[in-house]
């Protein structure tokens, strides 16, 4: 902690986590809702459009997105692993939308006809009941942000904007004499991914059921 400032990069990742987790909840509930309980000419083509997009390599993409984050001036910042998340993921809608074809039309239409706007009914009716999947989502994304050394490792070159994936990578040429900080440096980084799992892991295994189950 004191030699290779470890909790600095701790507070990186944990900024990264939140701001996903955000993100993704916000974009994936208000997509995936739009998809589960509304109906319009081409929105199922436009679903499947989406779920096709799946099947493209990430690879091939980050060349690409790597000359237009650079292009906007966007390099050594967190903007190009945050801006996505809001914009939503389409395995996350997926899901969700699963989960919210799975809850009765009766709730929207009911609380519709008292006069709810679309909005409300999404984040006070159907966002609470569906914590399971939402928790499966925070769990999922928390994991992949947290795990995440690729994207770091393109965009962040200062070394105060590290997170700790990346900290660590770093820590194994920097201490590659001492075992027992590439240790130590490892065992931090596990220790949040099995404290949020085990938390959360009643949730996390509903959700899944639920995702795969219904809808």
């Amino acid at each position: 902690l004191r030699k290779y400032d470890f909790l600095k990069y701790f507070g990186n990742s944990l900024f990264l986590c939140v701001a996903e987790i955000i993100g993704v909840i916000i974009s994936t509930s208000m997509i995936a809702f739009g998809f589960a309980k509304y109906e319009s000419k081409g929105l199922n083509r436009l679903f499947f459009i989406g779920l096709c997009t799946m099947y493209i390599p990430t690879i091939t993409m980050m060349v690409p997105r790597y000359v237009m984050w650079s292009k906007v001036g966007a390099l050594d910042t967190y903007l190009p692993m945050l801006l996505p998340h809001f914009f939503g993921g389409i395995s996350w809608i997926f899901l969700m939308r699963q989960n919210f074809k799975s809850i009765p039309n009766a709730f929207f239409e009911a609380a519709y006809i008292d006069g709810a706007n679309p909005f409300y009914i999404l984040w006070k009716i159907y966002v609470p009941l569906s914590k399971p999947i939402i928790s499966t989502l925070c769990l999922r994304t928390f994991m992949s942000a947290w795990n995440n050394l690729q994207s770091p490792l393109i965009y962040i070159t200062s070394k105060e904007k590290y997170t700790v994936s990346l900290a660590l990578a770093q820590l194994r040429s920097d201490a590659s004499d001492h075992i027992e900080y590439q240790m130590a440096g490892a065992m931090m980084v596990i220790i949040p991914v099995l404290i949020v799992y085990f938390v959360a892991q009643k949730y996390f295994v509903k959700g899944e059921n639920d995702a795969g189950v219904k809808g």
